[in-house]
């Protein structure tokens, strides 16, 4: 009888765990019952009946698919090589369950074809320069497979191109002449601002000279405008008679002279006409 007993609890403890199952929020479990899809169950506990149900889980979680380098050829006939991730997430568990088998092998085998059959429609340039519009464009083709099998791809990441020998010294090259260009550019607006600078202070020295050359010859006439009014000032100051003396001596130095003939001047005479007549009035005033 105790063996009955102990047998039947262990029945019982061994259906309990095999039929109560624990699904975290993270999952979902489809579960078959007599071998048709029934519903999804979880999160927390369910319950699985033995032998009648057949219950899978499906992962929500966003996971990624790596994508080793693919050879590829380009619009204009390069050949590269290319490597992504593929970033994805289960969006009705269900269908994922039942539209594919084995949805890693097949999303890996649809990226391969696509990532060349969309490289092939894109020159070298653009794949080399525009890597986010390929990585949208690449995103957006698989997810419009992939949703019929209830997963969404969220994100497709080009990591590397890999390009031939002859693109990298032609894009060296390319790069290298891009650079000499800008390098004759720079050269020749630094030549046209030296020019420009040189002949500003050119032209502000010539101004500077012409104004010091004006402001010299200012001083120079000032200085002769002072000196006639000086002359004048003095010259206004003699009178006739003192230059009629100077005359009288000047006649007398001559008389004293060996000469037997002396010329007199008619402005002498005049002058001393002319101061004898003055010093007269100057005496009948007095």
């Amino acid at each position: 009888m105790l063996l009955y007993l102990i047998v039947v609890v262990g029945l019982l403890a061994l259906a309990a765990a095999v039929t109560v199952r624990f699904v975290p929020d993270y999952q979902r479990l489809v579960v078959y019952r007599v071998g048709q899809g029934m519903e999804v169950l979880g999160p927390g506990l369910v319950v699985v009946i033995p032998l009648l149900d057949h219950a899978v889980r499906v992962d929500l979680r966003e996971m990624f698919l790596e994508m080793p380098h693919q050879a590829c050829y380009t619009r204009d006939g390069a050949s590269i090589t290319v490597d992504f991730l593929i970033y994805w997430r289960t969006r009705d568990p269900l269908q994922s369950v039942h539209a594919v088998q084995n949805f890693a092998s097949a999303l890996h085998g649809l990226a391969s074809a696509t990532v060349r059959t969309l490289v092939g429609e894109m020159d070298l340039e653009r794949v080399l320069g525009k890597r986010e519009a390929l990585n949208e464009a690449l995103r957006a083709r698989l997810d419009a497979v992939t949703r019929n099998w209830g997963i969404e791809v969220t994100m497709v990441h080009l990591r590397d191109v890999v390009r031939p020998p002859e693109v990298y010294e032609a894009m060296s090259r390319q790069l290298q002449a891009e650079w000499n260009r800008r390098a004759a550019l720079i050269e020749a607006q630094g030549r046209k601002e030296v020019t420009v600078l040189t002949a500003e202070a050119d032209r502000e020295a010539a101004v500077r000279r012409a104004e010091g050359e004006r402001q010299a010859l200012a001083i120079r006439l000032g200085g002769l405008a002072e000196g006639l009014e000086q002359l004048d000032a003095v010259a206004a100051s003699f009178r006739p008679q003192t230059v009629a003396l100077q005359y009288l001596e000047t006649l007398k130095e001559l008389a004293a002279s060996p000469a037997s003939k002396v010329v007199v001047p008619v402005e002498i005479s005049a002058l001393l006409k002319s101061s004898l007549v003055e010093s007269d009035g100057v005496s009948a005033r007095g």
